[in-house]
């Protein structure tokens, strides 16, 4: 049996971070299996057991990230260094 690990949100605000402005959703959905692997769950500060659709829109509601034209960028003023 295989375990699911749990990836930081903090990981995937970097890896915006670091595509600032080039990722659609679908862009960054690949990038997460890529880097984390595609059976990888989510975790922030406040949440666990997120999928990767429930982690952006987590992202969203608490404005780390924005969508302008449909590209993902990280809210740098929003971003908790912890």
């Amino acid at each position: 049996m295989t375990t699911a690990i749990s990836i930081h949100a903090h990981d995937v605000l970097d890896l915006i971070y670091e595509n600032n402005g080039k990722f659609d959703t679908q862009h960054l959905f690949q990038a997460m299996d890529d880097k984390f692997g595609q059976t990888a769950t989510f975790c922030s500060c406040s949440a666990k057991g997120m999928s990767r659709e429930e982690l952006l829109q987590f992202l969203f509601m608490r404005d780390k990230i924005t969508e302008t034209n449909g590209k993902l960028s990280l809210n740098i003023g929003n971003k908790c260094d912890h």
